[in-house]
């Protein structure tokens, strides 16, 4: 299990790269290495786990600290929490994506000065993108947009990046289909 992470703190030049690794997946510690451009120097530690499973390839640097997805399993495509490393006190936390039995979240992003955890909904309509406000500080997920589109029924999209009311979008595509 690996994540990375890199993003700028807010108003600064300074950047940061945060990578998060274990060698298996019962392992109760998680090694963690943390560069700041400020210091120019490599924050090297080990750190309790927070029940991480497999981080996405989705992740953003917000507030001070770097965001995953925790995903459900090795070959999941749909997360089950949102895994919180603060930068400063290279702590960990993990807190539950709690959502309908419809609903599936892949992805972060950042618009603005929102955390917006984006995903799909299989509904009567067909699918339609969702996207939820994520508060760090309180740990806690609110809803926010439904979008739909006009797009074959059963074909998940993933938004990868939200323009204002724009989204850049990847559609999923099987060979069966």
């Amino acid at each position: 299990m690996s994540g990375y992470a890199f993003g700028y703190k807010k108003d600064t030049d300074n950047y940061y790269v945060a990578n998060l690794s274990k060698c298996h997946i019962k392992d109760s510690f998680v090694h963690c290495n943390i560069f700041s451009s400020a210091e120019g120097e490599w924050k090297r530690g080990y750190i309790k786990d927070a029940g991480i499973k497999v981080l996405s390839s989705s992740s953003v640097i917000h507030q001070e600290k770097a965001i995953w997805i925790n995903m459900a399993g090795r070959h999941s495509t749909t997360g089950d929490d949102i895994v919180v490393l603060e930068l400063e006190k290279m702590e960990i936390q993990a807190f539950k994506i709690t959502s309908a039995p419809n609903q599936y979240f892949q992805n972060l992003v950042l618009n603005g000065s929102n955390l917006l955890l984006v995903g799909y909904e299989i509904s009567k309509i067909g699918v339609v993108t969702i996207m939820r406000k994520v508060d760090i500080a309180g740990m806690r997920i609110f809803p926010w947009k439904k979008i739909v589109e006009n797009r074959p029924r059963g074909i998940p999209s993933i938004p990868i990046h939200v323009f204002g009311t724009d989204m850049l979008i990847v559609y999923e595509k099987s060979s069966g289909w």
